[in-house]
């Protein structure tokens, strides 16, 4: 495979569709941050289904809100 060719879409889909990605409509690249180690509190992890992040929040702020997902930069 070059480094340019196309993705096999059914496997994108899948990876896509499985965590750390989140399905939410609309956006892109949304992943769910929980589980990932503390670097502040040894031992410790991040909880999950608290955390996202994704470069595309902001254009869909009405379904966050209905998600009661808080976006922030």
């Amino acid at each position: 495979m070059h480094d340019l060719d196309a993705l096999d879409p059914a496997h994108v889909a899948d990876v896509l569709s499985r965590p750390p990605f989140v399905h939410i409509p609309g956006v892109i690249n949304s992943r769910d941050l929980g589980l990932y180690p503390s670097v502040i509190f040894p031992g410790k992890i991040t909880k999950p289904k608290h955390l996202y992040r994704s470069a595309e929040f902001r254009r869909r702020v009405r379904l966050l809100v209905k998600l009661a997902i808080v976006a922030f930069s």
